[in-house]
């Protein structure tokens, strides 16, 4: 059935496209009518037959007539100064004779017979030509047409026209109008009736603005295949707006509104293939395409649906809608277009695109589009707004240039060039300028500005971090004013805390530290981080005990600092240390020691350390150099116990001096 539909559409769109564009070639391609050749003629009681070979030696056309056609015809007097054929004919034969042309030929019928008939039995004939009074000249793409039976014609470049009322029906009135030329009415008097009318120009410059405005109007809304020149003439030239309560097409201009069909604003309309129409009040329904060159309101179903206007209600296509504005619910198996505002819901197979803002909810497939998202972006691969206060939700990216509120939600990528007050949540990445609320990501996060939280599996980066910073293995920021959790945390300034394996702050502390306790005459320890937080990276050797057995030790730590006076430091450091002993680096023998000292300042670079230790011992006792054992590296125990499996737990108070630089 789907497909069935789909081939619909497209014979639809194809048979309109093929008219227009057959409309187009025809009329560049016109070889001028045998009629509307120009011809002098000076007569005096000529005879009838006398005239037209007179007329057929100048212009090389030939008439074609039976002899009854010019039977019992009194002789001709005329003068006519290059003028057209059919002028010349009227003008000696009146409604008398009908004519028409094919090629060079023209073809004469008698019609004194029909002009006897009462008026309105015989199918009505309005024709004629149109010229401007002060130039003399044609007047083309003039509309002639009847509001009441929707008849209507077009002036050709000679000016020309004729409207044919179908047989039953009378025209009573036509209008003639043309953007810079005054409305003028003509009310037929025949069956048959030729009509050489003066249309005077206005001189009112507002109307060719108006003119201009309308023809923009219809050429950035309506592509050049969608309407051939005589539409977008008479959308032009007939202002009125014509109400009709419904319509029934079967191709553009091919129903029941005619050629008037651009100007008709329908209660309900069914569209065979295809239908063309000023409005829609309650309904539109096509198995193919639906076109309405204003507004339209409250339902609309159709293949594709192309909308100049505003769409206010439900408007659902199998392919496509295209639209100025919405307010309701638009729903395609492609692409919806909008070329202005959405209030409401964008549903799509494909992709959304809304020009300016979208006041609800965008859902789509492959992509959502808008130039600011009030409300919710949803998409399968795709969102992008250029400012967003909402949410945008896609299965791989979403993109913004302004604020979001709520958030963003994507399986891959998250990307705003402004602020995110709210969430931003992505697989892969998030980069925003600033961020109120949270950003988390799989792997990495990008901000300028951080109030709330960045979280993330690998790395976060951003300028200035006012709350909480926290991945799986680096943290950087430029100024950190809240806390970073890490294995790596690095800043340039800040009084913010960083918790990690290595945390280093740019204008923090830097200190290479040469020490000394009871155990190991001699430690290298790198204190790097805040004063409030700072690691510490220690390693250090029992210099009397040199050799194969060597005792070494190194571990990590930290600790923070604070200031008693000018010159003057309290430090409280955590030490965990691994004890290398008989050259067996295993971790049977840990050292876990907490320091409480004093830092004094003795230069501009340097300053001296001293404090006493709280030192426990847990270790296997192995053999030293010397002959000694690991056991009389102690210097001596508060409390001393052997465990089930060998190991010794010991525990001592101590000290620790060092300089640091």
């Amino acid at each position: 059935m789907l497909e069935i539909i789909r081939k619909g559409v497209g014979l639809a769109i194809l048979s309109f496209s093929f008219i227009a564009t057959t409309t187009k070639l025809q009329a560049q391609n016109q070889v001028p009518s045998a009629l509307e050749r120009i011809v002098s003629v000076n007569i005096y009681n000529e005879p009838a037959k006398g005239m037209l070979d007179l007329i057929g030696k100048q212009t090389n056309v030939v008439f074609s007539y039976s002899p009854k056609v010019l039977e019992n015809r009194p002789p001709i007097t005329l003068e006519a100064e290059k003028q057209s054929i059919r002028l010349v004919l009227f003008t000696a034969f009146g409604e008398t004779v009908k004519m028409k042309s094919r090629g060079k030929y023209i073809i004469l019928t008698d019609n004194r017979n029909e002009l006897k008939q009462p008026f309105g039995d015989k199918p009505q004939v309005i024709e004629g030509y149109i010229t401007n009074p002060k130039t003399g000249e044609a007047v083309s793409n003039a509309t002639v047409y009847d509001q009441k039976l929707l008849l209507s014609a077009v002036t050709d470049e000679y000016g020309y026209f004729k409207v044919e009322v179908p047989y039953g029906e009378l025209s009573k009135q036509l209008q003639v109008k043309k953007q810079g030329f005054a409305d003028t009415t003509i009310v037929p008097t025949s069956n048959s009736s030729f009509v050489l009318l003066k249309l005077p120009a206005t001189a009112l410059d507002h109307l060719k603005d108006i003119s201009k405005k309308g023809e923009t109007f219809i050429t950035k809304t309506f592509p050049k295949w969608l309407l051939s020149d005589r539409q977008k003439t008479n959308s032009l030239n007939v202002g009125d707006t014509i109400y009709r309560n419904w319509q029934v097409s079967l191709l553009p201009y091919i129903g029941t509104n005619r050629q008037l069909s651009g100007n008709v604003v329908n209660k309900y309309s069914y569209n065979i293939f295809a239908g063309y129409s000023m409005g829609v009040r309650v309904m539109e329904v096509s198995s193919g395409v639906n076109i309405v060159r204003g507004d339209a309101r409250y339902f609309m179903a159709g293949g594709a649906n192309y909308v100049g206007g505003h769409m206010k209600g439900v408007q659902l296509a199998n392919v496509f809608n295209r639209t100025q504005s919405v307010n309701g619910v638009q729903a395609a198996g492609l692409f919806n277009y909008v070329a202005g505002n959405v209030q409401g819901v964008q549903l799509a197979g494909v992709f959304n695109h809304t020009v300016q803002t979208l006041t609800g909810t965008q859902v789509s497939g492959v992509l959502n589009k808008a130039d600011t998202a009030i409300g919710t972006q949803v998409s399968g691969v795709l969102c992008r707004a250029r400012f967003l206060n909402g949410t945008q939700a896609s299965g791989v990216a979403n993109i913004a240039k302004g604020t979001a509120k709520p958030g963003q939600v994507a399986g891959v990528v998250n990307y705003i060039d402004g602020s995110i007050s709210g969430v931003q949540l992505a697989g892969v990445a998030n980069t925003a300028k600033q961020v109120v609320g949270m950003q988390a990501s799989g792997v990495a996060n990008r901000a300028e500005t951080i109030r709330g939280a960045q979280l993330s599996g690998i790395y976060n980066q951003a300028d200035t971090v006012i709350g909480i910073q926290s991945s799986g293995i680096i943290n950087r920021t430029k100024v950190l004013k809240g806390a970073q959790f890490g294995l790596v945390n690095l800043t340039d300034s800040g009084d913010g805390v960083a918790f990690g394996l290595f945390c280093y702050n740019k204008k923090g502390i830097h200190q290479l530290e040469v020490a000394a306790d009871e155990l190991f005459y001699t430690n290298i320890t790198f204190r790097t981080g805040s004063r409030r937080f700072h690691n510490l990276l220690t390693v250090g050797v029992r210099p009397d005990n040199l050799g194969s057995h060597t005792l070494w030790t190194y571990g990590y730590g930290f600790g923070t600092s604070l200031s008693l006076y000018k010159g003057m430091m309290l430090d409280a450091d955590l030490y965990s240390n691994n004890v290398i002993a008989g050259g067996n680096a295993s971790d049977e023998n840990q050292l876990y020691r907490i320091y409480l000292g004093f830092d004094k300042r003795i230069g501009r670079k340097t300053s001296l350390a001293f404090g006493i230790t709280t030192n426990l011992f847990t270790y296997k006792d192995t053999p030293l150099n010397n002959g000694k054992m690991l056991s009389d590296a102690v210097p001596y125990t508060l409390w001393n116990k052997m465990g089930d499996d060998g190991r010794t737990f010991c525990g001592w108070i101590g000290g620790r001096v060092a300089l640091r630089f």
